[in-house]
């Protein structure tokens, strides 16, 4: 027997349902033991949900062990490696038994495939989802993936939107015999489930009815888009439940030509490999974008100084006709809009150079982004700022100016301004962790800054010639 995994034990004779806690340096303290038993499982049946209770503990070759009543059946681990004739049943007696647990007010957190039995008197039995959620800290990795990560999605909050996800990932299992994400570590298995684009069922089993590929990719799909509406995700136990009834009833396969079937497995190759290939290269990326776009970023620096030189000689400035408040709000305000352009024209004299050139950087990261993902991780900070600084979690970052104000406090001989302001930006050390472990804190910073801006006439145009910095305190990071 394997130790690891709950299972029928002898205890003083008595035959008892044994779920290990622990062993060696990670056994759990008697006073944790004593917490755990007054957990509770559940055991369904048609109509009835019962409960299922700890007794006690003992040890066992070296293992300490919570027991309870044990019956004769079979774990949800084991259904999922048997053909789609035999798990089927079993998975509509799962949602049947779902079902009742929330009409009866106990509904699940999220599904283990190691914490629920299914009795072959036709109920089934969950073990207590606090005993197995903290006994999984005592498992391999290995385990870990198998009966957890491998049915979860990292990102559903909703306990419904975790089970309809996992009924889904079980189904795409016992119909094509696979996990949709599979992976050697936890990084890797949620990296794939939010990025990895799933070649659908139907091509990997030619003969799937398409409205049963359509179904569970639909679940899939939408459980790994960030934008999803809540209609996508949410997900109904009743909609799988009448779903898997229809396809015992009428079956899972339809009648096709033999040329078709090779048809679709040629599109199956093709839809796997493009889609390892597209994952290795958002892997590349992720890993090695900060020295690509520094290329980008040092290659449109000469462009844009280049064209800032000649456009300065050949074209009036786009500020012709402010006024000196109007220059100094424009120069900040156009931080947000990455308009680096028309920062130039606020300024002679190398006054903001730095901050220019930090636009262009950021400009240029922007872009590289949106070309290789087809978005920006970046936000502004003045509508960040209005939406009350929300946590980003990365790669989500913010930069710019936020709650800019703008105070005159000389008009001659030349006009002075006062200028306060928040400055926010993404902030990386100078050596990056190599660790696979998930960020731990936000990737950017903010500062408040006092600033005295001095302007003088350029060519008829009112223009910044020197920024003198007069305070400069951190800001508190919103944690997430």
């Amino acid at each position: 027997m394997n130790k690891s995994i709950p299972a029928r034990l002898k205890k003083d004779g008595q035959t008892v349902l044994g779920i290990p806690i622990g062993s060696g340096k990670k056994e759990f303290a008697l006073t944790k033991m004593t917490a755990l038993r007054a957990q509770t499982g559940w055991l369904v049946g048609d109509e009835e949900v019962k409960p299922w209770t700890v007794e006690g503990f003992f040890e066992s070759e070296g293992r300490v062990f919570l027991y309870g009543p044990y019956y004769d059946g079979v774990f949800l681990d084991e259904v999922l490696k048997a053909g789609p004739d035999k798990a089927l049943y079993r998975l509509l007696n799962l949602t049947r038994a779902l079902q009742l647990l929330e009409q009866k007010g106990t509904p699940l957190e999220h599904l283990q495939t190691d914490s629920v039995f299914f009795l072959d008197s036709g109920e089934v039995l969950f073990l207590p989802q606090e005993i197995m959620k903290r006994t999984m800290q005592t498992r391999p990795l290995e385990y870990k993936l198998r009966v957890f990560e491998i049915i979860s999605h990292p990102d559903l909050v909703e306990p419904k939107e975790r089970i309809s996800y996992s009924i889904a990932v079980m189904l795409f299992k016992v119909i094509t015999g696979e996990f949709p994400f599979k992976a050697d570590t936890e990084e890797e298995i949620h990296h794939r489930i939010r990025h990895f684009r799933l070649t659908p069922p139907g091509l990997l089993v030619p003969r799937l009815k398409p409205e049963i590929s359509k179904a569970l990719m639909r679940r899939l799909d939408a459980g790994s888009r960030k934008d999803s509406s809540p209609n996508e995700t949410e997900g109904k136990l009743e909609d799988w439940r009448s779903g898997i009834t229809h396809w015992i009833k009428e079956g899972l396969y339809r009648e096709i030509q033999e040329s078709e079937v090779q048809d679709l497995g040629e599109q199956a190759l093709q839809s796997m490999t493009g889609a390892e290939k597209s994952f290795a290269r958002r892997v590349y990326w992720e890993k090695h974008w900060k020295s690509i776009a520094i290329s980008a970023v040092a290659a449109i620096l000469v462009l844009a100084v280049g064209g800032s030189f000649i456009k300065r000689f050949l074209e009036p400035r786009a500020t012709q006709g402010f006024s000196p408040y109007q220059v100094v709000e424009t120069f900040y305000q156009s931080v947000n809009t990455m308009d680096h352009g028309l920062m130039e024209d606020c300024v002679t004299n190398k006054a903001g150079k730095s901050m220019i050139n930090e636009v262009i950087h950021v400009f240029v990261l922007s872009r590289v982004s949106m070309g290789y993902e087809g978005k920006s991780h970046i936000n502004r900070a003045d509508e960040w700022a209005d939406q009350g600084k929300p946590p980003l979690i990365p790669p989500q970052t913010v930069f710019g100016v936020a709650n800019l104000t703008v105070r005159e406090i000389a008009a001659q001989p030349q006009p002075v301004f006062e200028v306060v302001y928040e400055k926010w930006g993404p902030f990386a050390s100078e050596e990056p962790s190599q660790s696979q472990e998930p960020p731990t804190e936000p990737n950017y910073r903010g500062v408040r800054l006092t600033e005295r801006v001095f302007l003088r006439e350029d060519k008829g145009d009112w223009v910044i010639y020197h920024i003198e910095p007069v305070r400069s305190e951190p800001l508190e990071i919103p944690k997430f």
